[in-house]
């Protein structure tokens, strides 16, 4: 075996040792879910004219949207084409998506795919998985 070779599987073993060792701080953080914030800054990307009726109406109800803001969120939607939604290309995963940040410090917490039949609920049930805040920040 070669020096080089030798070097490396001490390496693979010495990671196996740490993880092992280590598991009980490690799966905590595994356990706890997805990055969390205090306030959300949620944008939507899709493609408008292949909308369904039902993300239509979710994605432009701006009493809704503006509720969450009123709790400190904000809230953005770009036609997949535009400048703006080609500045996420980099995290992009589905065809029409929307994208949870941290408002405070623009790290990408999650990606989630716009389903074809949308609805409050739905995205209610996302703001809480994303906001560290009780309720996703809900007086």
């Amino acid at each position: 075996m070669t020096t080089r070779a030798k070097n490396i599987l001490t390496l693979v073993i010495l990671l196996a040792a740490v993880a092992v060792t280590q598991r009980e701080k490690l799966l905590p953080a595994i356990i706890a879910g997805p990055p969390t914030a205090e306030k959300l800054w949620m944008v939507a990307i899709d493609d408008f004219p292949t909308r369904t009726p039902a993300q239509t109406v979710l994605l432009s109800d701006m009493q809704y949207w503006n509720s969450l803001e009123s709790r400190g969120h904000d809230y953005e939607r770009y036609d997949v084409e535009s400048d703006a939604a080609k500045s996420f290309k980099a995290f992009h995963k589905f065809p029409d998506e929307i994208f949870f940040l941290d408002a405070d410090g623009g790290l990408v917490l999650g990606v989630e795919e716009i389903p074809p039949a949308p609805n409050r609920e739905w995205a209610d049930g996302l703001v809480k998985k994303y906001c560290s805040r009780p309720n996703g920040g809900a007086p």
